[in-house]
């Protein structure tokens, strides 16, 4: 056994390195980890360190180390080389909407208050509409986008969106029929009046469902309500849960 399996192997050492490591680094130790010992109560350690660490906020110079190590933005380039370039950007049937909802994207943020964050986004959601053929433009994706296009590149922004829709599967969020959506609004009516009965009693009495509330929510992954800041470690801690690292 040489020295590196050894020192992978040794729970005390793990334990006490995982102290001084952020998320980006505990992602990508995690991953070599996984590689000599397929332990199950590690990966949940791994999880639940990075979770903790989320909760506190990434600062704007580790969200690009972060999402990189999650999605591996140079991999995602090499597997569809040809996604984002100028012509592939410029052309699309959801022109319009994308336009209007774009000049609606966070608008307290500086960025997109200026011509030249607009532009960025506007080319953002043109690609991601173009790639994936079967969803093209959907009203909300332009605050899940508008959040990676303000921490990350504007190429890297379209990676990151592009992931979280097709690889960890969002995409069946937007879908036309919205059947993902309907079930979570049950699901969250359910849990409702199980838990908070008092609440869902107040909501049942007014003129509007509980659901013309919480399908925002879900179709922008919360983004619709909260500010940027807040958005952005909601879906750090979602892809937290959801992805296999």
């Amino acid at each position: 056994m040489n020295r590196t399996k050894q020192y992978l192997l040794n729970d005390k050492i793990l334990e006490n390195v995982l102290v001084f490591l952020d998320p980006a680094d505990l992602v990508s130790f995690s991953r070599l980890i996984y590689e000599y010992r397929n332990d199950k109560k590690y990966k949940t350690k791994f999880k639940k360190r990075i979770f903790n660490l989320l909760l506190h906020g990434l600062n704007d110079q580790d969200q690009y180390g972060f999402w990189n190590a999650f999605m591996n933005f140079k991999q995602l380039k090499k597997e569809r080389p040809t996604a984002f370039t100028q012509h592939f950007v410029r052309v699309s049937s959801f022109i319009k909407d994308i336009r209007k909802d774009v000049d609606r994207t966070f608008p307290e943020i500086e960025k997109y208050s200026t011509e030249q964050g607009k532009a960025s986004l506007l080319r953002v959601l043109v690609a991601v509409s173009n790639s994936i053929k079967e969803l093209g433009y959907m009203q909300g994706l332009n605050y899940v986008a508008g959040v990676f296009s303000y921490y990350l590149k504007e190429e890297q922004a379209f990676w990151a969106t592009l992931y979280l829709l097709e690889k960890l599967n969002a995409k069946d969020l937007l879908k036309e029929n919205f059947e993902t959506i309907h079930l979570l609004n049950y699901q969250f009516e359910v849990c409702l009046n199980n838990y908070l009965p008092s609440i869902s009693n107040h909501l049942n009495g007014q003129p509007v469902t509980i659901s013309y509330i919480t399908t925002p929510w879900f179709i922008t992954l919360y983004s619709y309500h909260l500010s940027l800041p807040k958005v952005s470690k909601e879906i750090e801690l979602l892809t937290n849960l959801l992805i296999d690292c």
